[in-house]
């Protein structure tokens, strides 16, 4: 059974991709097959990768969407272990709220986790936290308030 590693930080500029970049790096070189994958919608994990070919513009927001599979939006790279899951077209212009809303309501967020985990991988994420000045999250999934009351 594969581990997550969430990096998330509602503060923008301290590092998260870096640091999700570098852990997933760091574990691939160390022979643990690891899927890195961007749920920050804007998208700077291809940067860090250089994976800016046109190529890489579907992921993670289009499979939410349910436009396309898990399978077309891992992408190998020159390391053997490491996989990408690039954030997607949501990188080209949609906004942080449109973004969160789609991870609250799809199903498929549930899929991409529970196939990462059963892939034996470990899967390190780079995520922005959501801000909502002061009021409930309006997009909380039921399952975080599961973990909450334990």
């Amino acid at each position: 059974m594969g581990r997550v590693l969430a990096i998330v930080s509602q503060k923008g500029g301290v590092g998260k991709t870096t640091t999700a970049i570098n852990l997933a790096v760091a574990m691939a070189r160390r022979g643990v097959k690891t899927l890195l994958v961007d749920v920050d919608p804007q998208g700077s994990v291809r940067y860090g990768m250089g994976m800016l070919s046109p190529h890489y513009r579907l992921g993670v927001s289009d499979f939410l969407q349910g436009d396309i599979e898990m399978q077309e939006i891992v992408r190998p790279t020159t390391l053997p272990w490491l996989r990408v899951a690039l954030a997607g077209t949501i990188a080209d212009g949609g906004t942080h709220e449109d973004y969160h809303k789609t991870f609250a309501t799809s199903p498929r967020f549930d899929e991409l986790l529970a196939r990462a985990r059963a892939s034996d991988a470990a899967v390190a994420a780079s995520a922005a936290g959501a801000t909502y000045a002061g009021e409930a999250d309006p997009y909380r999934r039921p399952s975080d308030l599961d973990d909450e009351e334990e």
